[in-house]
């Protein structure tokens, strides 16, 4: 995706983060193709902190003409997406915004329903990404449900 939607000559900007180094694939294939800021959560590469951490401070340097044709793709566990959410939702409308939340499949083919979502998708047939309306929506409702049920 980010080198389908680098434009005349402006890069797309990559914010690739892990726990460590070892956990990060792909970041040398991302350098190539846009620009690549990447973190670590214990340092071992790039930035000494989730993403989410100092996303902001390169959003706040962005024009708000390049915030209003800003888009976000992020993928992730449920966690990272949500934090993403919440940073980027501060900067740009929820309708820039996509999320694919990772999660492990069982068949791969959508037939065992094992991997379906808390919001009722299968992820593995349906596909991953959803509105950052509808996961923000989702990740309210599940703290709700999760509150509840531990009273």
């Amino acid at each position: 995706m980010a080198r389908d939607f680098g434009s005349n000559g402006k890069r797309a900007q990559i914010f690739a983060g892990a726990l460590s180094a070892d956990l990060l694939y792909f970041s040398e294939k991302c350098k190539d193709i846009a620009a690549a800021h990447i973190a670590t959560d214990d340092g071992s590469a790039g930035f000494n902190d989730p993403v989410t951490v100092w996303l902001p401070d390169y959003l706040d340097a962005l024009e708000v003409h390049i915030l209003a044709r800003t888009e976000f793709y992020n993928c992730g566990p449920d966690p990272m997406t949500y934090a993403a959410d919440a940073v980027q939702l501060g900067f740009v409308e929820s309708s820039q915004m996509f999320s694919a939340i990772a999660y492990t499949t069982k068949c791969g083919v959508s037939i065992c329903g094992v991997r379906a979502s808390s919001y009722g998708r299968r992820t593995c047939g349906d596909g991953s990404f959803v509105t950052t309306q509808h996961n923000t929506t989702q990740h309210n409702t599940t703290q709700h449900n999760t509150t509840q049920s531990a009273a």
